[in-house]
């Protein structure tokens, strides 16, 4: 599950308080909410100890573990990626045609029909 800006504030130097500016960002929760939205690296603020870096590191890791699948010259590695954009829809398939139902709106039906 990913880390909210809220719960990164919290690890932050005097709990999110310190506002220095040092890291670019106007606020401790300005910098915890682009961190948490991975568009910047734990180590702009200088404050932080190793150990909360690291600790955040690996809390904001891609999800995705690394799995191998065979032995020896026909193994074959998958994971670890980091997984930008996620589909919103659940995925239909593929073998729907462009004129299925998926490009065709459907009627609601009107409220004397479901009242019967």
């Amino acid at each position: 599950m990913a880390l909210k800006a809220s719960d990164i504030q919290k690890k932050l130097p005097d709990g999110g308080k310190k506002n220095c500016k040092e890291c670019g960002f106007p606020t401790c929760f300005a910098f915890a909410m682009k961190l948490a939205a991975g568009a910047i690296s734990v180590h702009k603020c200088t404050y932080l100890s190793e150990e909360i870096k690291v600790e955040l590191e690996e809390a904001l890791a891609p999800p995705i573990r690394l799995v191998t699948i065979g032995v020896g010259e026909n193994a074959l590695s998958i994971g670890e990626e980091e997984v930008i954009y996620r589909m919103r829809r659940p995925f239909t398939g593929l073998l729907e045609s462009p004129s299925s139902s998926l490009t065709k709106k459907k009627k609601a039906p009107s409220l004397g029909k479901l009242r019967r």
